[in-house]
């Protein structure tokens, strides 16, 4: 449909999310290069760990901590 209406405004849509998925990506995606898997995965589970307040990391696994007054 979009090709009917216009010959470049399929051109267009492609470019505008095409940045703007770059630029989504260049803010929220860490820098990884240099960086061992273990220590990718220990920042990714203490982030994890830390934005709940509900999990305790033991070893290379997550354990849930009960929390008073919450039925999950």
């Amino acid at each position: 449909m979009l090709i009917e209406k216009s010959t470049f405004g399929a051109y267009y849509l492609f470019a505008f999310s095409t940045l703007l998925c770059t630029v989504l990506i260049a803010f929220f995606m860490s820098e990884t290069r240099g960086h061992s898997l273990e220590a990718i995965e220990q920042r990714y589970l203490e982030n994890s760990a830390r934005a709940t307040g509900r999990w305790v990391r033991e070893g290379f696994r997550l354990r849930r901590v009960r929390v008073a007054g919450t039925s999950s």
